[in-house]
């Protein structure tokens, strides 16, 4: 233990308090340093090295008076509103941790089980040096494995040199400050005021957990204000991952200032709750934590989903985001509906925010989607076939209602095609009309059923036949002869079809041939009808040749003449006979015209030579 009381400073010290300002060159005199300090000068960075050496106490005896005279300042300070503590409601942190600092934030109040396992400082305005933490402890950005544990109510990092921690009495300084009663700026103040162990309570520290979720963990339990009526029982837990927290299960008034809050290695910036910075107040189940991690959430993946048979929705699991900071969480779905409600066929937005309680609350947000499908097709009726008579020669007009057609979600529609590719309103023909009826979902699934039209005609009457009567024609071959005619039928409503056979043109054998034709409408009544063809050959052509030369102005012995040759003709089948008529088609041809005339020689030689190529002559 080392004490010093110095006279020269107390009076030097009123001075100050005279003054009405408690000035850093009226702090007391320097605390004496580990054995092992050397340094000086404050690094830009620090890493402590593991403690080589054992834990020690530095206790610095510090006058009543000296003691009194700062609770004498603290008085006035407060009386005069001169306080520090004066700070708006909506001070935030000088640097937050998106910009390498840390964010401050309220979190649920559950300290730890007290620690056990050991003793901090017992003594007045001391500090515990060298206090192993168990793992590295990141900072401010600097690391660290061993800690200070002051005994009026802050911790601190720095055992040597310009880094060493010094008790803070006697009373909570303003932060940030590179000049503080703490020696190196770098503490942590869980509850930094002028407290007195040997009055009664405890301060035990210990680590717990394992990596990489150990944690240090420091309580003041019961301790009490230096000579007036304020007592304190607070935890400070250092998490390995570098999280802060401070639980105040008890801090009754003090008549000390009183700080709460860290500041970084070089006193430059720092970061509290508003209204606990060298102020007077009380606290009682209080838990903030100080995080180098900004507030950050986890919004769950987007989901999708089939909807339920007979259903529009499905019943979905969204989950929930999680975030940091203890920070609340909230959902609010696009169709303002509960979040556990079923989500309808389409897609659904849940907008996740995370609020934290923060002086000033700090949100974060992000969208999660969920996607139903509609994978049902719709149901359709079949509707009964239609039979009618039609009202005209075009058809029958008719109204059709659309089946009945039903589906899991609103929106199904109902259309109808017709078979003819004619519009559903258009009058329905003579005949058979097939409707297909298709119902169409709001996802494009369908269903289809089939309806017939049959019209029925109101024609009764039969197709009229128009057909040539019984016809004579020459063989013009010995086959026979090509005839042609005109045949054709008519009706009220219009003929469908009509045919005869043989056709015309045909070649028709020589003989008599019976030529039969149909006809039918569009009401299926049908006509049918007949007319023969006889076809002459050589025997019977040259029976009408003698009788046209009978009917010649030529003389009886030319008549004679050209009958005889063809009377010999028709009883023979000689090939002689191709000779004799080609001799009598020249003996017509000398016969002068006086005494037959031109025309009535031309059809005789015509009838020889179309004979002669019945016959087969060449």
């Amino acid at each position: 233990m080392r004490q010093r009381r110095d006279v020269a400073r107390l009076i030097a010290m009123m001075g100050c308090i005279v003054a009405g300002v408690f000035a850093a060159s009226c702090d007391r005199a320097p605390q004496p340093v580990a054995p092992e300090a050397a340094s000086s000068g404050t690094p830009t960075r620090f890493s402590d090295a593991a403690a080589a050496d054992s834990i020690y106490i530095d206790d610095e005896v510090v006058p009543d008076s000296v003691k009194q005279a700062a609770l004498l300042s603290t008085a006035l300070t407060t009386a005069l509103s001169r306080s520090s503590s004066s700070l708006s409601a909506s001070q935030r942190a000088l640097v937050g941790a998106a910009d390498g600092g840390y964010d401050v934030f309220a979190v649920p109040f559950a300290p730890e089980a007290a620690p056990t396992a050991n003793a901090g400082p017992t003594c007045d305005d001391c500090v515990m040096h060298g206090v192993p933490l168990g793992f590295t402890f990141a900072y401010w950005g600097n690391s660290y494995q061993n800690v200070e544990i002051g005994s009026n109510g802050f911790v601190g990092f720095g055992k040597s040199g310009a880094d060493f921690v010094k008790n803070g009495c006697c009373g909570g300084g303003a932060i940030p400050s590179a000049t503080t009663t703490t020696g190196t700026p770098n503490i942590i103040a869980l509850a930094w005021t002028d407290w007195n162990p040997t009055l009664g309570g405890t301060i035990t520290y210990e680590t717990r957990g394992v990596a990489p979720n150990r944690e240090f963990v420091v309580q003041y339990t019961g301790i009490r204000e230096y000579q007036t009526v304020g007592t304190l029982t607070a935890q400070l837990v250092l998490s390995e991952g570098g999280d802060i927290t401070m639980y105040t299960m008890s801090q009754g008034s003090t008549s000390h200032l009183v700080t709460q809050g860290i500041q970084n290695h070089d006193g430059t910036d720092a970061v509290f709750w508003p209204g606990r910075v060298a102020a007077q107040y009380s606290l009682a189940n209080d838990a903030i934590r100080f995080s180098a991690q900004a507030l950050a959430m986890t919004v769950p993946a987007d989901l999708s989903a089939s909807a339920a048979a007979g259903r529009c929705s499905a019943s979905v699991d969204p989950g929930i985001a999680t975030a940091n900071h203890s920070a609340s969480i909230s959902s609010i779905r696009s169709d303002a509906l509960a979040l556990g409600d079923a989500y309808p066929v389409g897609s659904t937005a849940i907008t996740w925010t995370a609020t934290d309680a923060a002086p000033v609350p700090t949100s974060v947000s992000g969208v999660q989607h969920v996607a139903v499908t509609d994978d049902e097709a719709p149901t359709i009726a079949a509707n009964a076939n239609v039979a009618v008579t039609a009202g005209s020669a075009g058809g029958a007009s008719l109204t059709l209602t659309a089946p009945a057609a039903s589906d899991n979600c609103a929106g199904v529609t109902v259309s109808g095609t017709r078979s003819d590719g004619a519009a559903l309103d258009a009058l329905y023909p003579v005949g058979s009309t097939t409707v297909i009826w298709t119902a169409t979902d709001a996802s494009g699934h369908t269903a289809s059923s089939g309806q017939f039209v049959v019209v029925k005609s109101a024609d009764v009457a039969a197709p009229v036949l128009v057909l040539p009567g019984s016809m004579t024609v020459n063989a013009t071959m010995p086959s026979g002869a090509a005839v042609s005619y005109n045949a054709s039928a008519t009706d009220n409503v219009g003929v469908t079809s009509f045919g005869c056979a043989p056709v015309s043109g045909s070649t028709f054998a020589i003989g008599t041939t019976s030529v039969a034709c149909n006809a039918a409408d569009a009401a299926g009544n049908t006509a049918s009808g007949a007319f023969s063809v006889r076809v002459l050959g050589a025997p019977d052509q040259i029976v009408n040749l003698i009788e046209y030369i009978r009917g010649t102005p030529l003389t009886d012995a030319q008549k004679t003449q050209l009958i005889s040759v063809l009377q010999k003709a028709l009883l023979t089948n000689s090939s002689g006979v191709c000779s004799s008529i080609a001799k009598l088609i020249a003996l017509v041809q000398m016969i002068p015209v006086r005494s037959l005339p031109a025309d009535k020689a031309a059809h005789i030689i015509a009838d020889l030579t179309r004979i002669s190529a019945v016959i087969g002559c060449s």
